[in-house]
């Protein structure tokens, strides 16, 4: 990336830069995602953990 700096052209570079930055922010995205879900799913489980309890308490 250094040698980039002083070889290719501004316009090269903003490019670059510009797609590095899209992936980033793709990635980065999609990571928060897959926790968002995570927790919606341990939120879920430990909702049917309390309502099973409660009813072998009833029993």
């Amino acid at each position: 990336m250094a040698r980039d700096l002083y070889t290719l052209p501004s316009e090269a570079l903003l490019s670059k830069s510009a797609k590095s930055l899209t992936l980033s922010l793709h990635y980065s995205t999609a990571l928060m995602d897959r926790v968002r879900d995570a927790g919606q799913v341990i939120w879920n489980l430990s909702e049917r953990n309390s309502e099973l309890c409660r009813q072998m308490e009833e029993v």
